[in-house]
């Protein structure tokens, strides 16, 4: 493994794994991922930006439990099925994209649920969250939700 400077003028910082896993560290705080020395290109063939999880969180609204969770100061309970993710440390801007899943262990404990984003836009700060019943559409707290977060 090597860490170099590209050279005197670049401020970029250079990370080679082993010829195949290559990456870029950007001045401007981005890390990008680099094509490899070596005819198959390696993960990309030319340089690609690579975008890092910035947040998760696996949290129990049946019971009000977070399980595990990164980037994440706390989970109000607004209401059956319903509560607001509050990010540790703000988004740089509201245009960052969150998938979630959700399920229970059966009966009334989330199963037959989808996770949806609350009516408002989200904020740089947090996040509204909606949990309903694909059978009735009914609001509904579930056993274990589980939300990604990048940007």
């Amino acid at each position: 493994p090597q860490i170099y400077n590209a050279g005197s003028s670049v401020r970029d910082l250079q990370i080679n794994i082993d010829n195949a896993h290559m990456y870029t560290f950007h001045q401007n705080g981005i890390l990008m991922q680099r094509g490899a020395n070596n005819s198959n290109g390696g993960a990309y063939s030319s340089v690609a930006n690579s975008y890092p999880v910035r947040a998760f969180l696996n949290f129990d609204d049946e019971d009000n439990v977070v399980h595990s969770k990164g980037n994440v100061s706390s989970v109000n309970d607004t209401g059956t099925g319903t509560f607001t993710i509050n990010w540790a440390s703000n988004f740089p801007d509201t245009n960052y994209a969150v998938t979630a899943t959700s399920g229970g262990n059966g009966g009334s404990r989330g199963d037959d649920s989808c996770i949806t984003f609350g009516a408002t836009d989200h904020a740089v700060g947090s996040i509204g969250v909606r949990c309903r019943k694909f059978t009735d559409n009914n609001f509904t707290n579930s056993e274990n939700t589980g939300f990604i977060a990048v940007r």
